[in-house]
């Protein structure tokens, strides 16, 4: 490995990443130091070693190598962007299948495959400059063409489970998404894991695609027909949330009954006037002729997973009190 900015050091904190190059074919890569012994570390390796890498379900980000340094285990990972740049269930199903919660699947944690968009790269801290620094980048297509896939990362909060131990019941720990309303009921210190990550993605999709507070306006036009599953992801009590099978079931039924037109059409901010750029209707057309389909192929139709633990995630479906602000 050779470094660009740097090179990795002794002292370097836990945690920390480091950009570099893989000297055999040139591609940016990512180094991250963990202790040999952190879950984070254990959980890494375990979706990225045979046979869990060789599914296609499999959405955790891969590692290509592990270097050791002493007690330290160094993570060589590609190079991603968040997932929204430029303007994504089944990852969380996969690790919930192996009884794993990743308990901060956020939109820092949800990243993009970029090297068909930018197969030339960019920098990391600047994702908008080309990699040598010599002006602004762009993407050579648009994803329609290119189907990137999509990662979770950080697995710092990740923990795994035996079902012989019952329904996993975790001190509360706060990550990128605090809204969460068994976080916020001060008598509940604990709570299982497994119903806060269903929280956590439909939070994501409620304010990056439904309410889009974060853009200012109210709506997103075209994707209301998300809503009600949404809902249902954030509901107050997490044991009336449906488990990550029922999730992806429905999500995959809801996509079958969308005709090509609704999935190819343009999505717009709720504030703004309706308009169809020439560029849009061109890419269309030629999606058309070309048969191309508005969604990537996926090598296995979804399914459920969770059949033989089901009551792992379900049992004690209690009433709790959650507060209502």
């Amino acid at each position: 490995m050779k470094s660009k900015k740097q090179r990795p050091r002794p002292d370097y904190r836990d945690g920390l990443l480091c950009q570099a190059v893989r000297l055999s074919d040139g591609l940016q890569v990512i180094l991250k130091k963990l202790e040999l012994d952190s879950p984070e570390f254990e959980i890494s390796v375990l979706f990225s070693s045979p046979p869990l890498s060789l599914d296609p379900r499999n959405h955790c980000v891969p590692v290509f190598q592990v270097l050791k340094y002493a007690e330290f285990g160094i993570l060589v990972l590609p190079l991603l962007r968040k997932f929204d740049d430029p303007p994504f269930d089944t990852g969380i199903q996969f690790m919930h299948q192996y009884l794993v919660a990743h308990r901060d699947c956020t939109k820092l944690n949800i990243m993009m495959d970029p090297t068909k968009l930018y197969p030339k790269g960019f920098v990391p801290e600047r994702p908008y400059t080309k990699a040598d620094d010599s002006g602004f980048v762009s993407p050579s297509c648009i994803r329609t063409a290119c189907s990137p896939r999509y990662f979770l990362i950080d697995f710092g909060h990740s923990r795994r489970y035996d079902p012989a131990d019952g329904t996993p019941h975790e001190w509360v720990l706060r990550g990128g998404d605090k809204t969460a309303p068994e976080h916020r009921n001060p008598d509940a210190l604990q709570c299982s894991p497994f119903p806060t990550d269903i929280y956590y993605l439909g939070n994501l999709l409620r304010e990056y695609f439904l309410d889009t507070k974060n853009y200012c306006n109210p709506t997103r036009i075209g994707l209301d027909f998300l809503r009600p599953l949404v809902e249902d992801m954030v509901k107050e009590n997490p044991y009336d949330r449906p488990t990550i099978d029922d999730v992806v079931m429905r999500f995959d039924t809801i996509v079958n009954s969308l005709s090509r037109c609704r999935l190819q059409a343009l999505t717009q901010l709720g504030n703004q006037p309706l308009f169809f750029p020439f560029a849009y209707v061109a890419r269309r057309f030629k999606f058309a002729l070309m048969l191309k389909s508005p969604l990537p192929q996926i090598a296995t139709s979804p399914s459920r997973v969770l059949s033989a633990t089901r009551d792992f995630y379900t049992s004690k479906r209690q009433q709790i009190d959650v507060p209502t602000t």
